[in-house]
């Protein structure tokens, strides 16, 4: 029974790597093979590997209610704290795509322990910044869009920009004000968005 299930984990894990290989190549060529894997090694340690880079693929092809489906159960099932925070990683990405804010609010709290590269980084801060601008305090999101903006491109920064200015339009001049001196970066789009309705604020109010 031993030597049998030696031999499974064997199978299960050169597959996995074969598996794990294309994935790094094309994320999108081995999705279905990953997905297969966790079917068939349900019980295999292998197994949650399987779904968590099944998950990650599905992200990668923007199919994000697989990617749910899948990073789910990582996430529930109790394991290696690796794979835990980067699932959660990925599982918030899924969410923030799918528009549950609150949800992807929830997932990525410090999961940004898990990124390992620019494109997950990227993706961690936009989850971040579109999901707090649509979450309480709204105004928390300017600090994402300011660290998201320099890895962008220009369409993507006229989206973002006509985030922000929502943001920064429907916000209380006192709140507003408290976020603008407390941002970091005081040469970002944050803080010109910001900083452009507070002086208009004060002109209206006769403050040159």
């Amino acid at each position: 029974h031993e030597s049998r299930r030696a031999v499974l984990e064997s199978v299960a894990r050169s597959r996995f790597l074969e598996a794990k290989a294309k994935f790094l190549e094309d994320a999108r060529t081995a999705g279905a093979e990953l997905e297969r894997i966790a079917i068939d090694y349900p019980n295999d340690p292998i197994a949650p590997y399987a779904e968590l880079y099944a998950g990650m693929a599905a992200v990668k092809t923007r199919d994000f209610a697989k990617a749910d489906a899948e990073l789910a159960k990582v996430v529930a099932a109790p394991g290696n704290d690796g794979v835990l925070w980067k699932a959660r990683l990925y599982a918030g990405i899924a969410k923030n795509y799918e528009g549950d804010a609150a949800g992807a609010l929830a997932l990525l709290a410090t999961a940004d322990r898990a990124i390992e590269n620019d494109d997950e980084r990227a993706e961690y801060l936009a989850a971040m910044a579109y999901a707090s601008a649509a979450s309480e305090p709204p105004l928390a999101a300017l600090g994402y869009f300011d660290q998201l903006w320099p890895r962008s491109t220009a369409t993507e920064r006229a989206a973002m920009g006509a985030r922000i200015a929502a943001v920064v339009q429907a916000a209380p001049p006192d709140a507003l004000a408290r976020a603008y001196d407390q941002l970091a970066d005081r040469s970002g789009p944050g803080i010109a968005i910001a900083g452009g309705r507070l002086a208009l604020i004060a002109a209206a109010m006769g403050d040159a």
